[in-house]
């Protein structure tokens, strides 16, 4: 008979660990002059990452929403980073020397906070180590989701972080981070404002996506138009695209590795 046995649970591990350092964001406002306590925790798991780690949201106690990772080796909590309001995070990633976070933020409809008033979602580059500046990769009307690549590689000169953003409008970019030492051993961004000068297109027309962690592989499946005899348009989803980045330890440098596959047979999406 087949066994399961729990590794991680969220009020177990997570839930727990927040109200013992934040007591208050368990009680519940009842009207009265006191409140009531009901050891609630409005909690989301947002990613996982290569490592195991476990990133999630929740709100704070104080109006806020706070952003952490726990760690499954050493079964601690840390917190990486707090919104001075309350929003709403729909994918997180951190890179893997834990310096830069980039998140989603997605808006409440008909909430009272609004992010930006020309857009639904946020997607933001935060530094973290040390908290010193915010960059918006995108403001937009769909929603978009953020993940950091994590090399395999030992390397503390690697002073470059690599960071997909997928979009439900149907491309992917790929964000190229470089950064810089600041007094020795704290990490920075090195001139944010060329951020966009240094981001590659990958895909285009894309309608189904795939993110394996563990070898860190993007899987895409594309579209394109054919032309018929007659000069009809039509669609075919026929492109099966497969993108990864590979560590070239002796360059100090990501080799993109980039495979298509072409069939006019969607269940191959199923075989990747």
């Amino acid at each position: 008979m087949l066994k399961l046995k729990t590794k991680f649970d969220l009020r177990r591990d997570v839930v727990a660990d927040i109200l013992r350092k934040e007591p208050t964001v368990g009680r519940v406002e009842t009207g009265m002059s006191s409140a009531d306590y009901s050891g609630a925790v409005d909690t989301r798991i947002v990613n996982v990452e290569r490592d195991g780690g476990i990133l999630y949201s929740w709100k704070g106690a104080s109006g806020t929403t706070r952003i952490g990772k726990y760690d499954p080796t050493t079964k601690d909590n840390k917190l990486l980073y707090t919104f001075d309001q309350q929003v709403c995070v729909s994918s997180c990633s951190l890179n893997k020397e834990e310096t830069l976070l980039a998140v989603s933020l997605t808006q409440r409809r008909g909430g009272q906070d609004r992010l930006n008033p020309m857009s639904n979602c946020l997607a933001l580059l935060i530094e973290i180590h040390p908290i010193n500046n915010t960059k918006v990769l995108k403001a937009v009307d769909c929603t978009v989701r953020v993940q950091f690549l994590h090399p395999e590689t030992d390397s503390k000169s690697v002073l470059e972080s690599h960071l997909l953003l997928i979009a439900e409008d149907g491309y992917i970019e790929q964000y190229h981070v470089l950064l810089s030492k600041y007094e020795g051993y704290r990490v920075v961004m090195l001139n944010p404002e060329r951020l966009s000068k240094l981001t590659e297109r990958i895909a285009e027309d894309v309608s189904w996506v795939q993110w394996d962690r563990d070898s860190q592989r993007l899987y895409y499946l594309t579209h394109r138009v054919t032309h018929t005899r007659t000069h009809a348009h039509a669609r075919s989803f026929e492109i099966i695209g497969r993108y990864f980045l590979c560590f070239d330890k002796k360059h100090q440098n990501f080799v993109k590795v980039k495979k298509k596959i072409l069939s006019a047979d969607t269940r191959w999406c199923q075989l990747l």
